[in-house]
Parts: C-alpha cells; structure tokens; sequence
C-alpha cells in the first residue's frame, strides 16, 4: 500500500503562517527563481502569443467574416476571449524551457483545487446576487439598456462560458501561478509577491478605457482584485480560488450587465457610457472587498 504524499517542508521565504500554502505554487520555482530569468519568461509569455497569433489566428480571422473582428458583435467577442488560449499554450512552452517545470505545477495543490473553486464560486455569487438584489442600483451609478436578444445569448452561452474560461485561467496562470510563485520563492516580503503581479495585472487594463481618470480608475479596481487574487491563492496554496472568484467576476460583467463598448458583444444588458468608459471606483472596490471576504469565510482562511 502506498504512503500518501506529505505536504512540502515550510520555507524561509514565507514569514507568515497564513501565507504558509503558497509553498504549493513555490516550491516548485526553486533552482530557477532568479529575478532576470523570472522577468525574462514574463516577457517571453507576453511575446509569444503575438507571434502565434500572427501564425495561427490571423488566416482564421482572414477567412471569417467581418463580425469576427467586431468585439461589439457574440463572435467577435466570443473569439476575443477564446484568444486567450494562446497565453496557455505559452506558458506551456517557456515554463519547461525556463524553469525545467510543468504547466500542472503553476495550479498549486491538487487536493484542493476542485473543492476551493466551488465553494469560491458559491460565495461570490451569493455575494453578486445580494449586490444585484439588496443593494438600490445594483451597487452601479448607471441604468441598464437591453443589449442582445435572448435567443442569440442563449446559443452562444456553451461558447461563451468556454471562452471566459479560457480568458480567466490564461490570466490566472500567468499572475498568479506563474509570477507570483516564481516572486514569492526569490523574495521573501509578500507585500512584493503579491504586489509586483497585481500591480501588472492593474496596468494591464489600463487600456480598457481612452480617458485618463477611465485607465486610472480601471487600474485601481484590477489592482484591487489582483490583491484578493494572489491573498487567496496564497492563503490556500491552489489557483482553484482565484479562478473561480475571476470566472464568476467576470461572467457576471461579460454575458449578464457589461459596459457599453467595452467587450459587450455577448451581453444581455449593457450600462450606456456616451463613449466614456468608466466604471465607478467606490462602488466597484466595495464589491471587490465583499467577494474577498465571502471566499475567506468560505474557505476558513
């Protein structure tokens, strides 16, 4: 009979206790953490999808028709997510390359994942659900305006929820499984691990709106998230929490209320922005803390 495998040693590089299951993402990042070679394989993750994309994507998109390109359009939309399945594939690639490990160790602790992404996904929308029907508006300043018909949202919802899937696990491996674990076994103050990838993963949104206060105030509130993100990844040692957390999030904002112009092909209703795309800081860093604190008191960490 075989002897169940025991849980890595605690490190040095893990000063706090509640901190302690991250060694689940890190250990693994040992031999290799060095911060010019962690950087490196950021960069080279960044890179390579541009250039498979130019490889794979771009005859597709040729041969498609003119919609496929409109992200205010369910295929458009729908193929601007599933694009994302190319940060897997990289990470894939320069993972073994760079650090002689596997996609599978940027998941954490297998044991947990599964159960940690359920009760995560319960919680969060519980708390959305409370959001949208307790709180006047919606915890939003804006009224909602139909967007898409029921019929075409339902035939592309098997589609959609595949896509938003692959969106929210590429960002999920590259930030919280691959940067952070690889930050978190070279330094040894979480306050760099954990804000170096949210930091990024913030200024990676930037672009989500053209005005200055829309780049600032998406980066504050993707700052935020990325936070909670990483907190939980750590508390448990699993990408199982933040995953669901971000697929529920982003579920939400994607195929149920999105914002006008904003990936709003596959939304049933849509929140009118008169060409200024931003969303409301309090409120939205309100939300952001309640779905934090319902995953903690889910998971018991």
């Amino acid at each position: 009979m075989n002897s169940p495998i025991a849980p890595p040693p605690p490190t040095a590089y893990l000063p706090s206790m509640s901190y302690g299951p991250q060694r689940y993402l890190s250990d693994p990042a040992r031999g290799s953490n060095g911060l010019w070679r962690t950087l490196g394989g950021f960069v080279a993750i960044a890179l390579t999808p541009l250039i498979l994309g130019a490889l794979l994507l771009a005859p597709l998109y040729a041969a498609l028709p003119v919609s496929a390109r409109d992200y205010s359009t369910p295929l458009g939309t729908t193929l601007a997510l599933a694009s994302f399945g190319l940060y897997i594939l990289a990470v894939a690639i320069i993972l073994p390359l760079l650090h002689k490990r596997g996609l599978f160790s940027l998941f954490g602790d297998r044991d947990r994942f599964v159960a940690d992404f359920r009760r995560t996904a319960l919680a969060a929308l519980a708390v959305l659900a409370a959001i949208a029907f307790l709180v006047p508006g919606g915890g939003d300043t804006g009224p909602i305006e139909p967007n898409l018909a029921f019929s075409t949202w339902l035939g592309f919802l098997p589609f959609a929820l595949g896509a938003i899937f692959l969106q929210v696990s590429a960002e999920e491996l590259v930030f919280r499984g691959y940067l952070q674990s690889q930050l978190a076994a070279k330094l040894s103050d979480p306050r760099l691990w954990l804000g170096i990838p949210a930091l990024l993963f913030g200024l990676l949104h930037a672009g989500n709106s053209e005005s200055l206060s829309g780049a600032l105030t998406y980066i504050a509130i993707t700052f935020a998230m990325g936070l909670a993100l990483g907190d939980l990844t750590a508390r448990t040692g699993s990408l199982g929490p933040a995953i669901a957390l971000h697929l529920v999030n982003n579920t939400i904002g994607i195929l149920f209320v999105g914002m006008e112009g904003l990936l709003d092909g596959l939304a049933l209703f849509v929140t009118p922005t008169e060409g200024a795309i931003e969303p409301p800081l309090w409120p939205s860093l309100l939300t952001v803390l309640n779905l934090w604190l319902a995953a903690r008191v889910a998971l018991r960490v």
